[in-house]
């Protein structure tokens, strides 16, 4: 219960500053993005995890039997909460190897030039 409590009290605030950091391109965006979507996906990955193992192993059934519940609501409006995460963490990822790239040319350049 621990986890529930961090995630009340920090992932809140963390969104703002994150929405922040993107509006006036902060550099700290990305790792904050990267950290908060991770956490996003964990809940996600959790929320179906239980719900299947409630299903398969326990046969208790947490939805409707419609198929338009089960598929929109359940499946479709949670699947939201994978997405955009996974597409930001790609993003975030992306941004930080391209960061410590342009580091990694310009520390060899710096060597190179010592080397003469």
């Amino acid at each position: 219960m621990l986890i529930h409590r961090v995630a009340q009290f920090m992932w809140g605030p963390l969104c703002f500053l994150i929405a922040i950091f993107i509006t006036t391109s902060h550099p700290l965006r990305y790792p904050l993005q990267l950290i908060v979507s991770t956490g996003q996906l964990y809940g996600v990955i959790l929320y179906y995890a239980t719900s299947m193992f409630e299903h398969y192993y326990k046969g208790v059934v947490y939805s409707r039997p419609e198929f338009l519940y089960f598929w929109v609501y359940y499946f479709m409006m949670n699947f939201f909460w994978a997405v955009i995460p996974s597409a930001l963490v790609f993003s975030s990822v992306k941004q930080i190897a391209a960061a410590f790239k342009t580091v990694q040319k310009l520390e060899g350049k710096a060597k190179g030039k010592k080397n003469l």
